[in-house]
């Protein structure tokens, strides 16, 4: 097994970083596992991706035949409701920010992500009982859906490593990704 960690991100020309509602994170997160795959030999790919995040690996998870499991952590459902909720916030106009996604060819049209993944792929969703992002824009649900205590995005916060992660997070993805020992081995 290999484990990387990638940490992607679009920042524009003043370096701040941009929520690009999985666009451009979907091109690199793609661009991530094929290098793997040519360069490093990798067969299968499992993705840990966490609110916004949860976009891109859900997208290359439909779509890219090496991905065979799948953890979000906080996924939400309508990315464009974020924008509007991060833009607000920041007393920003929407339709300004509307405008710069249609500019780059983003997506600026409302849509709903969709749990549409191949019956190869496993899935763990984990999403906290607080989580104000997903109460605004939408849960990404299944089924089996772990709740923890804490704030959005807990195991991938950026402040994790203050405030640690729920064991409840740490043992659930553990106890996953035990399972998927045998899964992955025998899947081509």
């Amino acid at each position: 097994s290999l484990l990387t960690v990638v940490e992607l991100g679009v920042r524009n020309p003043d370096g701040q970083l941009l929520v690009t509602a999985g666009r451009w994170e979907t091109l690199l997160l793609w661009q991530v596992i094929d290098y793997m795959i040519t360069c490093l030999g990798i067969q299968q790919v499992g993705l840990i991706a966490a609110s916004h995040g949860a976009i891109a690996a859900l997208l290359v998870a439909q779509l890219h035949p090496a991905v065979k499991a799948l953890v979000l952590d906080s996924p939400i459902a309508q990315p464009l409701d974020l924008l509007r909720y991060l833009s607000e916030s920041r007393q920003e106009e929407f339709s300004l920010v509307l405008h710069q996604l249609k500019e780059h060819h983003l997506p600026y049209h409302p849509f709903t992500l969709e749990l549409k993944l191949p019956p190869s792929v496993q899935l763990l969703i984990l999403e906290s009982q607080e989580d104000t992002f997903t109460r605004l824009c939408g849960h990404l649900s299944t089924h089996h859906v772990v709740t923890y205590k804490g704030g959005h995005a807990a195991t991938m916060r950026h402040d994790s490593m203050t405030r640690g992660i729920p064991s409840v997070c740490t043992e659930s993805i553990g106890e996953f990704l035990s399972s998927l020992t045998g899964h992955l081995c025998n899947d081509p």
